[in-house]
């Protein structure tokens, strides 16, 4: 299993370290897809692989989610506050367990071939 990380292209690198974290916490502490729970718990115990991709601009980070949640992939995303960053979506997180690799469409295989984040 593996955790991609997505993060808007304009931030730093720390500050995509940081965004990373943020996503990860929502990560963890996402009630709302409890058939999720076992594959999040297992990555965190096991696994543990952590892959930063670019995410580009925040009309790709919301077009990525929302096929994230489409395909009901466990996925997470962090949002900055008004004040901060005037609400922007941040970080996306998208947990790729091994059997998306073969019934997942379309996403999987982007992710796969998405750039990583250099630091």
């Amino acid at each position: 299993m593996k955790l991609y990380i997505f993060t808007l292209d304009h931030l730093s690198t720390v500050q995509k370290g940081i965004q990373a974290a943020h996503v990860v916490a929502e990560l963890m502490n996402d009630d709302s897809h409890p058939e999720h729970d076992r594959d999040v718990t297992e990555w965190a115990t096991d696994h543990k692989t952590i892959i930063m991709v670019k995410g580009g601009n925040h009309e790709s980070m919301i077009r990525l989610l929302g096929q994230a949640q489409n395909q009901n992939l466990p996925h997470a995303y962090f949002v900055e506050d008004a004040r901060t960053l005037g609400g922007l979506l941040t970080a996306v997180a998208i947990l790729v367990r091994p059997n998306d690799y073969y019934t997942s469409t379309g996403l999987v295989n982007q992710i796969q071939h998405a750039q990583m984040v250099v630091v």
